[in-house]
């Protein structure tokens, strides 16, 4: 195996950082060499303790990504914290809900249509993995 990095210079937003595999994942990006992550889910005492945690820099954002004003904030925080750098998005938020679609199916409808909307094909976090390849 190479010694050398996978993701050089990686700044990396993680989306469900809080918990399971998103929590899972910012723990195997902030090994990588020079990696710097940006932490997303809606708990933000959970983000706070896992950005003390990680081997590497590490800011956060505490919000709900089906919010309307979710992806701007995101993209706001990555122009103030890490120059607009964004060389990875990690989509990996989700929820669950216990229940018939009569009782929740608004909320499980909303979600799934931001899902067919990913924050990969926001014009916000675009703009940023744009920027990279220019």
């Amino acid at each position: 195996m190479s010694d050398r990095p996978v993701f050089p210079d990686l700044v990396a937003v993680v989306t469900g950082a809080s918990s399971g595999i998103g929590e899972a994942t910012a723990h195997r990006l902030a090994r990588e060499p020079g990696a710097q992550l940006v932490l997303v889910a809606r708990r933000e005492e959970r983000l706070q303790a896992l950005a003390q945690a990680l081997p590497c820099p590490a800011t956060y954002v505490a919000c709900d990504v089906t919010d309307d004003d979710a992806p701007a904030r995101i993209r706001a925080h990555v122009e103030a914290h890490h120059h607009g750098r964004l060389t990875l998005l990690v989509n990996n938020a989700g929820a669950s809900w216990r229940g018939t679609f009569a009782e929740g199916g608004y909320r499980l409808s909303a979600l799934r249509a931001f899902d067919l909307f990913p924050m990969t094909h926001h014009v916000e976090c675009v703009a940023l993995l744009e920027k990279r390849r220019l």
